[in-house]
């Protein structure tokens, strides 16, 4: 927006040296000549005025309000407190704002100003309420020229007009311009804060996201159904466990059972041993005639109850084949088992030691399903325990997001609100920048006119005449209009750069809302026509910079071909790379080395050099 000011500046020698002529210029009607001498006096006040602007006390102004706005005290009398307090603050501000707004020197070389932090107190200072009134007083500034250049167009005399003064419209067109800068000014330092709101509403998102998986953590996790397969596991357990323990009840009263038998038929045994060992002890009784018979069928029978008693035993104890005999042939040895006539119908019978063992076979599935029960009950606890776990971040993670909500909503209202105020600053510059526009037009269009008019008037002024006449200096005027309309381009392309900052702003919000919109609920949001402002403002800001370009090429041809005007075509074309256009980056890099070829060695050469560089390392 500042690339121009030097073709401002040689605008600004070209008509005094026009307006003298003019002034002089014998051929004009007295009508004409009291207008351009009323209006003249309007218009040198008008000049004098914009002269005392001071663009830089603006900007200086703006950082004073920047750093109010953040209740940073530029007004306090303690300079220690400013320096340890507040001078990072500062100069993070004062920073951000320089890198916005570039200001610059301006003299017979202008260059880049310097952000110079070694006086941070001095600076602040500079908040004082002197400088205030200074700084109000360089704002009334450019409504006094204003004021003046009105005043001038609308002297009139005859059917001469103020409105046919090209100085006039110049000056209009400059402190419009002006005043649209101040607007952009204002409009950056609304902006300021809008990338801080945005990074707090990612801060908030990713927090959210952070705790949006937390919310379901129970579900997620399956933990319910773990735990009801545990408890199934257990209530499985359970039940072949009773199973068991009363197999194993129904084992012991067997085995009880079989004890007590085997302890009678034990019992039994040992009573009949005793007596036959007692008989064998006592001997024959030879007094009596029958006593060996008696001896010997007593003692068989003792002997028999003996046998019974211990097969009954043996049988109780290990089991056996109690209804089982020995085949026809009687053979011990290699005859068979057969039972009611048939070997196949052998039926065993189980005694204590298979009881026993089956009841240790029991006893250890009892003791393993306790272990398992054990095991699982472990498990259960652990699962119960991690879901109560689960459940507390749940809590936390609803909370959360539930606090979040409301703080992303007034991130979300102060991000509107920055945006409302910087677009009525940007709407404003750029209602300034299309009278400024209209202005500038208006003054190519009547020094045209004057230079046409003068070439016309010329023809009928005697050869010998034509050499002392002013008509013929303001005939080679062209070159007049040629750098108001210069002026028409930079006004336009100011106005691409209002809308490539609105299109860049609008693209970081729109996807950061993009990402916001998906975790937080945020009321009354839409991304799309965020994104909609965005391709808006592009397609405006590509139109300015395409009208700008236009205007320059035919300005181009009536300068003299001046560089500065091809320097100027090579900002439009950086412009439209910012806009996304890579096509014209070497039609920029040409156009900046076609102005600066010559003339490297000069101080004004070196922006355009960095510009080169930049767009180089792009």
């Amino acid at each position: 927006m500042k690339s121009n000011i030097v073709v401002v500046v040689a605008m600004v020698g070209g008509f005094f040296v026009a307006g003298a002529i003019w002034f002089v210029a014998p051929s004009l009607a007295p009508s004409s000549a009291k207008v351009l001498s009323e209006a003249g006096v309007h218009v040198e006040r008008a000049r004098r005025i914009l002269h005392d602007y001071n663009a830089q006390l603006a900007y200086g102004a703006l950082v004073r309000d920047q750093l109010r706005d953040i209740d940073f005290d530029v007004d306090i009398e303690d300079s220690s407190a400013i320096e340890d307090d507040g001078s990072e603050t500062y100069e993070a501000i004062h920073g951000q704002l320089w890198g916005a707004f570039k200001p610059t020197n301006w003299g017979a070389n202008p260059r880049a100003a310097s952000a110079s932090y070694g006086d941070i107190v001095g600076q602040a200072r500079e908040g004082v309420q002197t400088r205030d009134d200074l700084v109000s007083r360089n704002a009334e500034l450019l409504d006094d020229a204003l004021s003046e250049v009105n005043a001038a167009i609308a002297v009139s005399s005859g059917d001469a007009t103020g409105r046919d003064y090209a100085e006039a419209h110049r000056l209009l067109a400059v402190a419009y311009y002006h005043k649209a800068l101040s607007e952009q000014l204002r409009a950056a330092k609304s902006r300021a804060g809008a990338e801080r709101v945005r990074q707090e509403l990612l801060g908030l998102t990713r927090e959210v996201v952070a705790m949006t998986s937390s919310r379901t953590l129970a579900v997620d996790s399956k933990i319910d159904e773990r735990i009801a397969m545990v408890q199934g596991g257990i209530d499985e357990g359970n039940a072949r466990l009773w199973q068991y323990e009363k197999t194993l009840d129904g084992v012991d009263s067997e085995i009880e059972a079989f004890e007590g038998r085997l302890k009678d038929a034990s019992m039994k045994a040992g009573v009949a041993f005793n007596e036959m060992q007692r008989m064998q002890n006592a001997g024959v009784d030879f007094t009596d005639p029958a006593g060996a018979t008696e001896f010997t069928n007593k003692l068989m029978a003792l002997a028999d109850a003996y046998g019974i008693a211990v097969r009954e035993a043996h049988i109780i104890e290990f089991g056996g084949y109690p209804d089982a005999e020995i085949d026809y042939t009687g053979d011990y040895i290699r005859g068979r088992y057969i039972q009611d006539g048939s070997p196949d119908k052998v039926v065993m019978t189980l005694g204590l030691t298979h009881a026993q063992q089956k009841r240790a076979i029991l006893a250890s599935k009892v003791q393993r399903e306790k272990n398992a029960k054990q095991g699982l009950r472990d498990d259960l606890t652990m699962l119960e325990g991690k879901k109560a776990s689960y459940q507390e971040m749940e809590a936390a993670a609803r909370k959360t997001i539930d606090e979040t909500t409301p703080i992303a909503n007034e991130a979300y209202d102060e991000l509107n609100q920055i945006e409302s105020e910087a677009v009525a600053f940007e709407d404003s510059a750029l209602s300034m920048l299309d009278k400024s526009i209209s202005a500038s037009t208006q003054a190519a269009s009547v020094a045209g006119r004057w230079a046409s008019d003068a070439g016309s008037k010329l023809s009928s002024v005697a050869a010998e005449g034509q050499g002392n006449s002013a008509l013929t200096a303001r005939k080679d005027d062209q070159w007049i209009a040629g750098f108001n309309n210069a002026q028409v381009a930079d006004a336009q392309l100011a106005k691409a750069g209002v809308y490539l900052s609105r299109y860049k702003e609008s693209i970081r919000t729109a996807r950061v809302l993009g990402a916001v919109v998906g975790a937080i609920e945020l009321a009354e949001v839409d991304v799309e026509a965020v994104s909609e402002k965005a391709s808006e403002a592009r397609e405006a800001g590509v139109l300015a910079v395409t009208d700008a370009a236009s205007i320059l090429e035919r300005a181009h041809r009536t300068t003299g071909r001046h560089w500065t005007l091809v320097a100027h075509a090579a900002a439009a074309n950086e412009m439209l790379v910012q806009f996304g256009l890579g096509e014209y980056v070497a039609d920029a890099l040409a156009g900046y080395r076609n102005a600066i070829k010559g003339r490297e060695g000069e101080a004004f050469s070196k922006p355009f050099a960095d510009r080169i560089r930049r767009l180089e390392d792009r």
